[in-house]
């Protein structure tokens, strides 16, 4: 009888345990940040301004990237082959993150992406 105890016992752990395990992966799966793209100059056309809502510790590279991929007309603007064009600046918050080298940096809830093309009048 205190053998059946046990063995019922270590079963209600090992189902907590999975129940635990599980909502923490729900919430990872969940957790998510919005994030504003703002676009300057004429080489974007209409689009001034995007929010979306992406997965938590998404970088900034990652992030652009889903955007690309999310709408596609974007994609050459933004990107050359698997890169980012050489001939447009990327700011997080007013922090060029391409020349200090913060792409890889994850977004927090809120932020803003402004990308703004070389060739731009003044």
């Amino acid at each position: 009888m205190g053998n059946s105890n046990f063995e019922s016992q270590k079963s209600l752990n090992i189902f907590k345990n999975a129940i635990k395990n599980l909502s923490i992966i729900i919430l990872e799966e969940w957790a998510s940040v919005k994030i504003t793209f703002e676009f300057k100059g004429s080489i974007f056309g209409q689009k001034e301004k995007i929010v979306l809502t992406l997965k938590d510790n998404l970088s900034v590279l990652a992030a652009l990237k889903e955007l690309a991929s999310q709408i596609p007309s974007l994609e050459t603007l933004l990107f050359k082959e698997d890169s980012l064009r050489n001939d447009i600046l990327v700011f997080v918050d007013r922090t060029d993150v391409i020349t200090m080298k913060l792409l890889a940096v994850s977004l927090e809830d809120g932020q803003q992406i402004t990308v703004l093309p070389l060739a731009h009048g003044g």
